[in-house]
């Protein structure tokens, strides 16, 4: 069965970090007569569904396995120099999430910044502001970046799925990292993320704008990315005490990013 039969066309998307044209590869896992519709997967899933400086360059079907790529933390582990560099010469074009943020917080409030990178530049706004930020990540390479830039915030070596700091934070936010994880990980965070907010505290998270699994490339490394259903997100919010404030599906103004902004309640 070739491509045209699936009804498939080559295509190419522009990458809205790098305004360059990156040509999509497109993995199908072809059992008999199903057509790759059956995955659930359009060419907008692409759209930055990546950490920044990453690239989506494969998408993969619902049931596809991952086993064979190599750990999110090792990649970042190895890139962490790659990574900052790229981060601080590029925009920063989360803010106005991060405003929206700010504007629910005081000076003296407490952000957990999950998937916190070398801490530029979501941290570096936050400590700027006068919040005071506890950072996580599973990558050593990222929190020794962090602490010799950021040495008044607290940061932390830790697999964001074996969070547990017994402390509640006003503001929770996992940009660009909760979605290197599994469909049942993911799931399994939202508790987690419950257990470290006060009543009426905000997350903010990124996610894919619709189910399915994509590999980008991480300085030439292939990096796992995820994403539930919409309909998947609000459930389980709902059902671990989040409200969803607003939700915005692709955003042009922020790379591309699906983003959800919910409260604790």
């Amino acid at each position: 069965m070739i491509a045209k039969s699936l009804g498939l066309t080559a295509r190419f998307i522009f990458d809205l970090q790098s305004q360059s044209i990156i040509q999509i590869k497109i993995a199908i896992l072809i059992l008999g007569e199903i057509s790759a519709i059956t995955y659930g997967l359009s060419i907008s899933y692409l759209l930055q569904f990546s950490a920044p400086n990453c690239k989506v360059d494969k998408v993969m079907g619902t049931n596809n396995k991952t086993q064979a790529l190599r750990p999110v933390l090792d990649i970042y582990e190895e890139s962490a120099s790659f990574w900052s560099k790229q981060r601080e010469q590029g925009s920063f074009f989360e803010k106005k999430y991060m405003s929206w943020v700010m504007q629910q917080l005081s000076p003296g409030d407490q952000l957990l910044d999950v998937g916190c990178g070398s801490g530029f530049p979501i941290a570096d706004y936050f400590i700027k502001n006068g919040i005071i930020v506890t950072g996580v990540d599973g990558a050593y390479a990222m929190i020794d970046v962090a602490k010799k830039k950021y040495p008044q915030a607290q940061w932390e070596v830790m697999d964001m799925r074996k969070l547990q700091l017994n402390q509640t934070f006003h503001a929770l936010v996992a940009w660009d990292s909760f979605f290197h994880l599994s469909y049942l990980e993911q799931e399994q965070m939202f508790p987690i993320f419950r257990a470290h907010l006060i009543e009426g505290g905000v997350l903010v998270f990124t996610s894919g704008p619709e189910k399915g699994e994509a590999v980008g490339d991480m300085n030439g490394h292939p990096l796992f990315h995820a994403s539930l259903a919409p309909t998947e997100y609000r459930s389980h919010l709902e059902k671990n005490g989040f409200s969803v404030e607003s939700y915005h599906p692709v955003d042009k103004d922020c790379g591309g990013h699906t983003v959800w902004l919910c409260r604790a309640v």
